[in-house]
């Protein structure tokens, strides 16, 4: 199988409700990568500039905002869940999409 991949970062702050350490406001550099995967058509499976495209109209309202402003509880799992279902509702094939909340911390979905 045949996969392409993208991967932006964007900045963000967030609170997790309840939490007795991330309860308080605090910022993070995202990073969410999404592979998809189709036929090749003219030897793509789809252009990097469309995917990027894709992922960034979602992606770009949490950049430099409050993610609370979005969802109830913004923990990487969330966040995972929801890029992944907006991406699906633009008809991506997606068969992998991970958000890191930092480098070495990170939710993933694979299909």
């Amino acid at each position: 199988m045949l996969t392409i991949c993208v991967s932006i970062a964007f900045d963000a702050a967030h609170y997790i409700p309840g939490h007795e350490k991330c309860g308080n406001v605090h910022g993070h550099t995202y990073r969410v990568e999404v592979e998809v995967t189709g036929e090749l058509k003219e030897g793509m499976i789809m252009d990097f500039s469309d995917l990027e495209a894709a992922v960034k109209d979602i992606i770009g309202k949490y950049d430099h905002n409050l993610l609370n402003r979005y969802m109830e509880n913004p923990t990487c799992e969330n966040m995972c869940l929801k890029i992944f279902e907006e991406l699906k509702g633009k008809g991506l094939n997606v068969v992998r999409l991970r958000v890191y909340e930092t480098p070495e911390k990170w939710a993933e979905i694979k299909v």
